[in-house]
């Protein structure tokens, strides 16, 4: 496990990508032709994603993140902004990075260190909305169990520097977004919402996952009429504010899941690597899971899945989805059979586990299932994971393992 996260770290994967064709290319613009860069970014690996990234470049100008916690380091600059729900802290650090950004040189690079978290920590409401309802509309969707893609797909649009907004801002500028990607599903858009990216989503888009939980009427009324009228839309490809915005993508769930199957197979196991990501209820993913290990897997072996559940955690109780799919698969389990579940970043839902391993159990689950207090039992069972903050973030890693 700890390899793994380690193989998908900003330094490591920074250096990877550089290490290619298209890696090369991008150097030699930044070194050469551009002369001069000015680094902005968001997200749970800022810390190390900004130190990485200006280790390599010594042509760094400034270097102005948000991110879990506070650092300073040389021209590093990280101010703390809060996780899932952006507040008033929050808005004035990505306030204060646009300022930076307009007022930068326009003759040197822009470019924008984007890791998972960054929907929560680079955060400014549109003129049209408020912190307020940014907050209570993502909140809402969360414990409905809105899938990655329909959250942001509505942050997206109503937010002033999501979407696209923030390299609208500095059109002309020519752009470079290097990306630790928390999602599964390869729309890379999803990662932080998209600050620099078109979007292939609508305001209609926006309107139909409102509609589908039920959450219109909780739009303030210019709010509801922007969606209405597209005055709250994103930027989209072909748009002439996003052209020259370029995207590299240095690490993914694919890049650790990969890592962790070629690890297994060191230590003499079978590993095999599930083609399509997890995703939906952790309940039924755990069962098919399962079944598809039995399937694939002949003797000693391993079947590792990427990908994100989506679980509503209700107030009051204490767990995640990576918990849950390792609770909800334990009845079904064999005696040498068990499952590891663990969030990629060290954090799973609002738990202080990272995730859990579940061993072969009776019915006691259930009770734990039904109140989604998967901390508890996993503190009882002493199986919860705990690798405290790990400055990456690449989704979750789901494995099924026979010995």
């Amino acid at each position: 496990m700890e390899k793994t996260i380690g193989y998908v770290s900003p330094g490591p994967s920074l250096r990877r990508f550089l290490a290619t064709a298209s890696g090369r290319r991008v150097q030699k613009e930044l070194f050469g032709e551009l002369g001069r860069i000015n680094v902005f970014g968001a997200g749970k690996a800022s810390a190390r994603f900004a130190e990485s990234f200006t280790g390599l470049f010594n042509n760094v100008e400034s270097c102005e993140m948000n991110g879990p916690e506070s650092y300073r380091c040389g021209k590093v600059k990280v101010q703390k902004c809060p996780h899932p729900l952006p507040d008033a802290e929050t808005v004035k650090n990505t306030a204060a990075i646009v300022e930076s950004a307009e007022q930068s040189d326009e003759d040197a690079a822009v470019v924008f260190l984007l890791s998972g978290g960054a929907s929560s920590m680079f955060a400014l409401p549109h003129e049209l909305t408020s912190l307020y309802e940014k907050r209570e509309i993502s909140r809402l969707l969360m414990n409905r169990g809105a899938s990655i893609s329909e959250l942001n797909c509505v942050r997206r649009h109503i937010s002033a520097v999501k979407g696209g907004r923030f390299a609208a801002k500095l059109y002309p500028r020519r752009m470079h977004t290097f990306l630790i990607s928390d999602v599964p599903t390869g729309i890379i858009e999803d990662v932080g919402s998209g600050p620099t990216l078109p979007d292939r989503t609508t305001c209609a888009d926006a309107l139909r996952v409102l509609r589908k939980y039920r959450l219109l009427m909780k739009l303030e009324r210019r709010t509801r009429a922007g969606l209405e009228n597209r005055r709250l839309e994103s930027m989209k490809l072909g748009d002439a504010e996003v052209s020259h915005s370029a995207v590299h993508t240095v690490a993914s769930n694919a890049d650790a899941t990969a890592r962790f199957a070629s690890m297994s197979r060191k230590y003499g196991l079978h590993a095999a690597v599930r083609e399509n990501a997890l995703a939906g209820d952790p309940q039924k993913a755990a069962k098919r899971l399962i079944a598809e290990g039995r399937r694939v897997i002949g003797g000693r072996g391993i079947l590792v899945a990427g990908g994100e559940m989506t679980l509503g955690v209700p107030e009051g109780a204490r767990g995640g989805r990576c918990q849950h799919f390792a609770l909800a698969g334990s009845p079904h389990l064999r005696k040498d059979e068990f499952l590891i579940a663990f969030g990629t970043d060290g954090v799973d839902g609002n738990s202080r586990f990272a995730g859990a391993v579940g061993f072969p159990s009776d019915n006691e689950p259930a009770k734990y299932l039904r109140s989604r207090e998967s901390e508890e039992y996993f503190e009882n069972t002493g199986t919860g994971i705990v690798t405290g903050r790990t400055d990456t973030n690449v989704c979750d890693i789901y494995v099924y393992c026979r010995l």
